[in-house]
């Protein structure tokens, strides 16, 4: 009991600091061609570019043709209108007006935030100095990506004392016709001081897609560790080529086939030749807060039909409506071997409830 109310107060407090920090970022939220959002004070807007005054990043300087739409609160109080783009791309026979400037007193806008140094890689107007510094890489690699972190943690107190831990990490960019998936996941299960689960999986997808065609390839690669399997340690890959039955605002199915093969090690050594059948997300977006998702895999052994795996997820979603990019999910999962090793189950079940932060 003891370690789960230190928990729960870990992640309020983590919370409670997330939460202000969004808020003080301020009232303007400007949005890039890339469909990155920056949320700060507007402090002036020209053709050429647009300055904002973020919480964290200081005084950034975005070129105006970087800049979609910029949705804010001026100096007045009145709605800043969107970017010149988009006004120009919805009335195509008139003439783009250009947008007035925010009027800021000049002594103010030269000094960046209390306390916040500019952000490396972006111009500051302080003296007029400019800063040459270049992204940290933790930043260049995690530009484009949209990410979310999952964590579930469940426990009972009483004659059973059990803990239950839910770890997820997941990641996908797509840029052009290049997409890539990864994600990663984490169970750790205990009952009275004894480990009664141990388990990772990780996941790397890359798609192709093709131009105007419902059709793509891929390479998939997977790793799974099991601290109560008879193999432990489980490797696998696969490619092939995938089809998008339905995309659109509302549902998301496609499919994929290809063939690959599995190698597990550990007390036992065994290489099997596979094929992959689905192993692609089903999604349907219910309304503009809740999501219902599933996934089902088939991966049949070419060497010997009796000889299969079965991996099945299932998870609801919903969006809350007090801190922005932080949801519930409960989902449950199932992996089914028609010939497990000896001494090992043919069902690895699995349920959960989870925050999700999307970032």
């Amino acid at each position: 009991m003891r370690l789960m109310s230190l928990t729960y107060l870990l992640l309020f407090v983590s919370l409670c600091a997330f939460s202000s920090a969004r808020g003080a970022s301020g009232g303007a939220v400007v949005e890039l061609t890339n469909g990155d959002r920056l949320t700060g004070k507007v402090v002036s807007r020209t053709d050429e570019q647009v300055v904002i005054e973020h919480a964290v990043l200081g005084r950034v300087t975005l070129p105006a043709a970087r800049v979609k739409a910029v949705v804010a609160d001026d100096v007045t109080g009145a709605k800043t209108a969107p970017a010149e783009s988009d006004t120009a791309e919805a009335k195509p026979d008139a003439p783009a007006e250009k947008p007035t400037p925010v009027v800021v007193d000049k002594t103010d806008a030269a000094k960046p935030a209390s306390g916040v140094k500019p952000a490396s890689g972006v111009k500051s107007e302080a003296g007029g100095a400019e800063s040459t510094s270049e992204p940290s890489v933790i930043t260049q690699l995690m530009k484009d990506w949209d990410s979310k972190l999952e964590v579930g943690i469940n426990g009972a107190g009483g004659d059973t004392d059990s803990q239950t831990i839910y770890l997820r990490l997941a990641t996908q960019r797509q840029k052009g016709r290049d997409r890539w998936t990864m994600d990663g996941q984490y169970y750790l299960g205990r009952s009275n001081s004894e480990t009664t689960r141990n388990q990772a999986h990780a996941r790397a997808t890359r798609d192709w897609l093709q131009e105007d065609s419902p059709w793509f390839l891929f390479v998939r690669g997977e790793y799974k560790y099991d601290d109560f399997r008879a193999w432990e340690h489980r490797v696998s890959a696969y490619g092939g080529a995938g089809y998008t039955l339905i995309d659109d605002q509302k549902i998301e199915l496609s499919a994929r086939a290809g063939l690959g093969g599995t190698y597990e090690f550990g007390d036992i050594n065994d290489w099997t030749p596979e094929a992959l059948f689905g192993g692609s997300i089903a999604k349907w977006n219910i309304n503009d807060r809740q999501t219902l998702a599933g996934e089902l895999t088939y991966y049949p052994s070419l060497d010997d039909a009796s000889d299969y795996r079965v991996l099945g997820k299932v998870w609801w979603q919903y969006k809350l409506n007090w801190l922005d990019g932080l949801s519930l999910k409960v989902g449950a999962e199932d992996e089914y071997d028609a010939t497990p090793d000896k001494g090992d189950e043919r069902h690895d079940f699995k349920y959960y409830a989870a925050m999700v932060l999307e970032f």
